[in-house]
């Protein structure tokens, strides 16, 4: 997920979201109630203030028995899927950020990832640092792009090395407009395999 504004309010939102999923997730909540809940208590604890904060995120419930993902996306970057051929597609989802109304609502959607197929999980960061930086493409293309060119058979930690070295913002070195961060999540390509990782930088 990634909270809207910087500094120290944002991250305090940020390690109170963690806290209530995971104990919303020991109590046993569901992923549709863990969001519900989640948006509520934001809701009324983040409208206070001259700066009104809300936050985007993804929510997977992976099952590796049946390797199928249910994915809600509450306003985040569309994820990308890696086919085991090197291609890359967005995996485009509707969804309203979190906190952003009090009545939430989302559009669960369901897909299966084939033994060697990954998916890419980031922060807007990644992509709109290249909106910036001369591609004759939309930023969040430009990021497509730049994962496509991923060497083939690396390990999901290896992926999230390579676009932090490789991205063609962060190569000049110049301060970074935004957080960014990756998150690589593998299917195994045994054929009884779970999921492998996820990985994050």
């Amino acid at each position: 997920g990634d909270v809207t504004g910087h500094g120290v309010r944002a991250a305090m939102v940020m390690a109170m979201v963690k806290s209530l999923v995971a104990g919303l997730t020991a109590l046993g909540y569901d992923q549709e109630k863990i969001l519900e809940t989640l948006n509520l208590v934001l809701w009324e604890n983040l409208r206070r203030g001259r700066q009104r904060l809300a936050m985007t995120l993804v929510s997977l419930v992976i099952d590796t028995a049946s390797h199928q993902i249910t994915m809600v996306n509450c306003g985040h970057p569309f994820p990308v899927r890696r086919r085991v051929d090197g291609r890359c597609v967005m995996v485009e989802t509707q969804g309203q950020m979190v906190a952003g109304i009090r009545r939430f609502r989302m559009w669960p959607v369901t897909l299966s990832l084939a033994p060697g197929e990954r998916l890419y999980l980031f922060s807007d960061g990644l992509a709109e640092s290249l909106a910036g930086a001369g591609v004759p493409v939309d930023g969040f293309e430009a990021f497509r792009q730049v994962l496509e060119e991923i060497p083939m058979g690396s390990v999901p930690e290896g992926d999230c090395r390579w676009v932090l070295e490789h991205h063609p913002f962060l190569k000049t070195g110049a301060p970074l407009p935004d957080d960014v961060t990756i998150l690589t999540l593998m299917r195994n390509a045994g054929a009884s395999g779970g999921s492998q990782g996820p990985a994050q930088a």
